[in-house]
């Protein structure tokens, strides 16, 4: 064990040196362990009303990197701070309760009743049904100026915004008429073990899915008004399937911790998604809808057929994030954050190859 002084939490004092002098015990590590703890700390030093400023959390981030464990086997014991230590999550109800009639996908209609329309979203793409478009010219992606401002906890997913004010960052070529500006990206993904993808292949799903969001700047003038028109948005979709560590998802993932609560936001800058593309961008695409309420039937969906590689530990970091509120009781994991295929309705699926 490592005895330190603990920071006067009476007197709300907090000094650069307590950074480094937390009370420390040997616990059995975990993932989640570390995760929590993270966020927690931060909090901790956030909410200090005075002898704290965001000099102190850099610090703290810095010290982070030294001093973090890297949960690769829970076999181990590893140095985590005692003194702070939170109580672990058991509870792992889904937002997206597959099975909940009353709160999941399949009631949506209740509300937004568009969810039984002709163009809804996700779909089951069978390779060997869709149509080779001789006409589909090459998608081109052009994210060389990316500027990424932010990522958040929305309440059902991780958000990554972008600067959308020009068209540093466009989509274009494929199915589109003109380029369509970068607005976000987001992921969706299963609980442990289980596929969270919503587009299938053939009925095949994969781990995870990760849905870049462009919006049509040529004919609308923001990104409301194009999402709820039929050309107004393209969402370019990519396959994530388990195996290695994903290079630089770990930029996102290291990052997690700070959002771990619905609407909670930081600052996230300097992201170019382009890193997380596959080598290859052929592509399906067919006319859909958003997958979360309220579902408009604006998408132009491009859906890469090459997989890009994560590593279940990475996919784990995703799943510590939650549904819930800092506040409320309740803590629910946010995991399975997917809708299900919808009927395709008569609707072609083309092929770039």
């Amino acid at each position: 064990m490592v005895n330190a002084p603990i920071p006067d939490t009476q007197n709300n004092s907090f000094s650069q040196t307590d950074v480094f002098t937390i009370t420390c015990s040997t616990v059995t590590n975990t993932e989640e362990k570390v995760f929590t703890w993270k966020y927690e700390v931060l909090q901790y030093l956030r909410s200090r009303r005075r002898g704290v400023d965001e000099t102190h959390v850099c610090i703290f981030q810095c010290f982070l990197a030294v001093v973090t464990p890297q949960p690769e086997s829970t076999q181990h014991e590893h140095l985590l701070p005692f003194a702070i230590y939170p109580h672990l999550l058991t509870n792992t109800v889904s937002y997206f309760p597959q099975n909940d009639s009353a709160a999941g996908p399949s009631s949506w209609y209740k509300n937004y009743p568009v969810a039984e329309g002709n163009r809804q979203s996700p779909i089951d793409i069978v390779p060997n049904e869709a149509s080779r478009d001789r006409d589909l010219g090459p998608l081109m992606i052009n994210y060389d100026h990316c500027t990424s401002i932010n990522i958040s906890n929305n309440g059902h997913s991780v958000v990554v915004e972008f600067n959308d004010s020009d068209d540093r960052s466009v989509i274009k070529g494929g199915p589109l008429d003109n380029p369509y500006r970068l607005k976000q990206f987001h992921f969706h993904w299963g609980g442990k073990g289980h596929e969270g993808s919503e587009h299938t292949v053939s009925g095949k799903g994969f781990a995870s899915e990760l849905h870049l969001v462009h919006w049509n700047a040529v004919k609308y003038k923001t990104y409301g008004e194009a999402s709820t028109a039929p050309d107004g948005l393209a969402v370019l979709g990519i396959f994530l399937e388990t195996g290695d560590d994903h290079r630089w998802l770990h930029m996102i993932t290291d990052v997690l911790y700070t959002v771990k609560y619905k609407g909670s936001i930081t600052d996230f800058k300097g992201f170019n998604p382009k890193c997380l593309l596959p080598s290859s961008l052929h592509f399906w695409t067919y006319l859909g809808s958003l997958t979360t309420p309220p579902l408009h039937e604006s998408v132009i969906w491009i859906v890469l057929k090459e997989p890009i590689e994560v590593s279940e530990k990475q996919l784990g970091m995703l799943r510590m994030l939650l549904f819930t509120e800092e506040e409320d009781n309740q803590k629910m994991r946010m995991e399975n954050n997917f809708r299900p295929p919808q009927p395709l309705k008569g609707r072609r699926v083309r092929s770039s190859n």
